[in-house]
C-alpha cells in the first residue's frame, strides 16, 4: 500500500486537484507519485520531471493554486 504522504494529490502541470475517476495516467519518480489529468499533462512531466519537482519544491502553493485552466488539460476520459 502506498503512503499517502509520498502521493501527489492534484496534476503537477495543470494544478488540477484529482479525485480518483479523473486520473489518466500515474508516473513515480524519486519516491513520490504524480497523478495526471491528461496524457498531455503526463508525457510533459515525464520529459523533464526534474524541472516541475523543482518548481513544485519551491513554489507549490503559487504553482497549483494559478495553473489550472479548465483550457489546459485536455481531458483524455472517453
Amino acid at each position: 500500500m502506498q503512503n499517502s504522504a509520498s502521493v501527489f494529490p492534484y496534476d503537477p502541470i495543470c494544478g488540477m486537484h484529482l479525485a480518483d475517476d479523473q486520473i489518466m495516467a500515474a508516473h513515480s519518480y524519486i519516491g513520490w507519485t504524480y497523478f495526471f489529468f491528461s496524457t498531455e499533462c503526463y508525457e510533459q512531466f515525464v520529459r523533464i520531471p526534474e524541472k516541475h519537482v523543482v518548481l513544485l519544491a519551491h513554489f507549490e502553493q503559487e504553482y497549483v493554486s494559478h495553473r489550472y485552466s479548465p483550457l489546459h488539460c485536455k481531458n483524455d476520459h472517453p
